[in-house]
């Protein structure tokens, strides 16, 4: 009778020799299945490449092809790398060989508000030369900026320009702060609460994940965030950054110094640095950034008492 419940034919089946039999393919999944892309982001995410996971993960083949709906907004290679061709929307199918089983990730591609450039990751020597080691000391260095070295593991994009005054309007529902008037000029008189607000407001028109939430209102979403504190608030300081999300966020010191310094030989063990990343890296003059032009900065020609000699503004560029 025992025997009879687990085993309903009396007869033995034949040996089957290991490894001999196929093993089907019951579907697949994309590890993507709604993707975001910008065509004025530019020098890094202007691709993405997908990943199939076919199962069950013992399947015999897991071939698979790939193909997009429109090539026009976005093309895909037979490694499932989708590439930037214009705006629109496109849906990207990847096939499996055995069984015809398909999954879809829908690509939509559009202009953002915001210029970004992709910053490569990479290691720097943060902080600056305190004149030991054969370093030569930048002037009015703080004791804070001991050098030390850091890696950025990920590459990261960050905006071109400062934030316009037509562009935070934009996004604020027509807020303007700022006491210089002009859509084109920065904007200023913001703290660090209307930054925050500014870039995930910002994530959430372009369909992007918000980085910052806010414990006490459990919440990435700024309408539920209540008035923007024009001073410290204990509430709003213990914002969290959304680990993985896509949206914007302010870049984090090591983040921004390493893409102010640009490119340059050796620039993982260079310790002898410069002010700045442009020009011979001496000079800060007019027309070179936006500010006080009539106080340049000159490391080159420092008085005893730290006053800076005023200099006819120039424009200086850096031979590679």
């Amino acid at each position: 009778m025992f025997l009879a419940n687990i085993c309903a034919n009396p007869f033995f089946p034949e040996k089957v020799e290991k490894g001999s039999a196929n093993i089907a393919v019951s579907s697949v999944s994309l590890n993507i299945t709604e993707l975001r892309l910008f065509t004025n982001h530019t020098g890094g995410l202007n691709s993405k490449t997908l990943t199939a996971n076919v199962f069950p993960v013992n399947a015999t083949n897991k071939s698979v092809s790939w193909s997009s709906d429109d090539e026009e907004v976005a093309t895909v290679d037979a490694a499932g790398k989708v590439t930037i061709v214009g705006e629109g929307t496109a849906e990207i199918t990847v096939t499996t060989i055995d069984g015809g089983k398909t999954a879809v990730c829908t690509i939509t591609i559009d202009e953002s508000l915001i210029d970004m450039v992709w910053i490569p990751a990479g290691t720097f020597m943060i902080g600056s030369p305190d004149g030991t080691g054969g370093t030569t000391a930048e002037p009015n260095r703080n004791s804070n900026e001991t050098q030390h070295e850091v890696t950025l593991t990920k590459g990261y994009y960050m905006r071109v320009y400062p934030v316009t005054q037509a562009q935070y309007k934009a996004v604020m529902s027509g807020e303007d702060p700022g006491n210089f008037k002009g859509d084109n000029r920065p904007v200023e008189t913001v703290n660090w609460y209307h930054a925050i607000v500014f870039c995930n407001r910002l994530s959430m028109t372009e369909g992007l994940s918000p980085a910052y939430y806010i414990p006490h209102f459990d919440s990435t979403d700024p309408d539920d965030w209540e008035t923007i504190p024009l001073s410290s608030n204990a509430n709003w300081n213990a914002v969290q950054v959304v680990a993985g999300s896509t949206g914007y966020r302010l870049p984090t010191e090591a983040q921004w110094e390493y893409a102010a310094r640009g490119d340059y030989p050796d620039k993982a063990t260079e310790v002898n640095t410069k002010p700045f990343g442009i020009g011979d890296g001496t000079k800060m003059l007019s027309g070179m950034a936006n500010f006080w032009g009539t106080n340049p900065y000159d490391a080159t020609e420092i008085l005893p008492d730290n006053t800076m000699i005023q200099q006819e503004p120039v424009l200086l560029e850096r031979q590679m």
